[in-house]
């Protein structure tokens, strides 16, 4: 079997030098590589190095990132120099046969196996059907299956060009890179999965995992007439789940996006009369490993509170999943949907480190940790808050820090944490606040001085698992008789990476002290 890549360049196009550089002989006005899976192979993949786990390999030519072969982490790909090369006299017929249905400006481009059409359909159709590929004419995949009235109205498409879509074979060229990306929902996916069953082109046609809609979308400002189905634009399973939740509560709540220093960030639950945000995490998404920067959810969090005044709450998808409640009970309370008790109607106690590890355990996001004081503020019998308290880890300027402070969920406690402080008697002391769920202004009213934000922590998830782990067990020194693949001569996190771990980042703490 012979599979034959055709791209094109334009003959100032600077990726020519890059394309003869992995062995493909390039002509001004396209580049013609026939390659056979037993004769030729070698050409059509191309050397790789991995840099997390130091690890080389071949795979087939795509650009920018893709994912190691060994360490399965997504990656920007180091291209190596490689002896493979093609003659050009292993194409030059089909550069002859190829000039007689193209210009210099239309060709078909094999990708990764990704279909992109930017021919006029019936003009290249006859040499499609040489090469043994019968693609899937556009009116096909349409008819019957789309409701023009349902196309998303955002974009502003004209009706008369909705219609024009129906009518014909072929698309006319969009007149806005806007309109090309327009989404169309597919309501009979059965005749679809029957049309791309009788053709061999599995990637024209692909399923989205969407719960309510199928998306079909333009893949580039390119293309002209034959659609392709992408996972782009739409969201997760947990996300809609939070947003359509969030309604439910009749709140406004949508995804938007806004204008900062930093580019456009985008904010998954926005609602606007609470000038409140909240971002929904996939594990792997928004991992190190795929290519989110350390500082990523920092500095989403950290723009939208100082240019726009929008609080970011941050959730990673295993909290939504293993504690749904509290993460619901916790955005209610900054909805100010809980149920409201007093301070000054509550008692306060010190408690045994067994009834606030209970507690924590049940009411705080992070748990229980070790500590030597615990207050306790009870309503009716009845504990509702806990304050605790550890001799200070990590500054020893102070003498205590504040390690918890939780409150019984579904319900706010009015003057609490004050009260809590002020029982303990405690003068020098030092706490963390999680930038993930806010600036921790709590502390401002206790009589607390911020002194700044720290750098983003960092945490590691087990590939297929929803559990975060913290970067504490796994120090350097702790791997030898923790993990099943170790190397001395590798860093921490590439040890890990080498183990399948997944390394995640958070927004940072702001630091407050008294």
């Amino acid at each position: 079997m012979i599979k034959t890549k055709y791209i094109t360049l334009k003959s100032n196009s600077p990726l020519k030098s890059y394309y003869k550089g992995l062995g493909y002989n390039v002509s001004q006005a396209f580049i013609d590589v026939e390659i056979s899976h037993l004769k030729k192979e070698s050409n059509y993949y191309v050397d790789c190095a991995c840099d997390l786990c130091d690890s080389e390999y071949k795979q087939r030519f795509s650009r920018n990132t893709g994912v190691c072969s060994k360490c399965r982490n997504k990656v920007k790909k180091k291209f190596k120099k490689s002896d493979n090369s093609l003659k050009y006299s292993d194409f030059k017929n089909w550069e002859e046969d190829i000039r007689k249905f193209t210009t210099k400006k239309d060709a078909i481009e094999f990708l990764n196996s990704k279909y992109k059409i930017s021919l006029n359909y019936s003009t290249f159709n006859e040499v499609l059907k040489r090469l043994g590929i019968e693609l899937l004419p556009i009116s096909k995949i349409l008819k019957e299956t789309i409701i023009p009235s349902e196309i998303a109205l955002k974009y502003n498409i004209t009706t008369t060009r909705v219609n024009s879509i129906f009518k014909t074979n072929n698309v006319e060229r969009p007149t806005s890179k806007r309109e090309f990306n327009r989404n169309i929902i597919i309501r009979d996916w059965s005749l679809i999965e029957t049309l791309n069953a009788s053709f061999d082109i599995p990637t024209i046609i692909e399923k989205l995992n969407y719960d309510f809609s199928e998306t079909l979308l333009r893949n580039s400002f390119y293309e002209r007439n034959i659609p392709i189905i992408q996972h782009s634009y739409n969201k997760s399973k947990g996300e809609i789940e939070l947003l359509e939740w969030i309604k439910s509560l009749g709140v406004d709540c949508k995804s938007i996006k806004f204008k900062t220093s930093g580019g456009l960030k985008e904010i998954d639950c926005y609602c606007p009369d609470y000038k409140f945000g909240i971002e929904y995490c996939g594990l792997w998404h928004h991992s190190y490993n795929s290519g989110k920067p350390k500082r990523y959810h920092l500095e989403k969090s950290f723009l939208m509170k100082e240019e726009h005044d929008i609080q970011i709450f941050t959730i990673f998808e295993n909290e939504w999943i293993n504690s749904k409640n509290l993460i619901k009970n916790m955005i209610k309370s900054r909805l100010q949907m809980n149920k409201k008790i007093f301070a000054r109607k509550c008692t306060a106690r010190n408690i045994t480190a067994a009834e606030a590890r209970k507690f924590h355990n049940k009411n705080h996001i992070s748990g229980y940790v070790n500590s030597s004081i615990n207050v306790g503020l009870y309503y009716e019998n009845m504990l509702v808050s806990c304050m605790s308290f550890s001799k200070s880890r990590y500054d020893k300027n102070y003498e205590y820090e504040i390690t918890r402070m939780s409150f019984l969920q579904g319900h706010t406690i009015v003057g609490g944490a004050s009260k809590m402080f002020k029982f303990s008697g405690i003068k020098s002391i030092m706490t963390f606040a999680d930038f993930r769920f806010g600036e921790g202004k709590v502390y401002e009213k206790l009589g607390f001085k911020n002194v700044g934000l720290s750098a983003p922590n960092y945490f590691y998830n087990k590939k297929g698992t929803m559990k975060l782990e913290s970067r504490i067990k796994y120090q350097k020194h702790k791997l030898k008789n923790i993990l099943d693949v170790y190397d001395e001569n590798l860093s921490e996190q590439k040890n890990m990476v080498r183990n399948n771990f997944l390394t995640i980042y958070d927004c940072g703490n702001y630091k407050w002290v008294i």
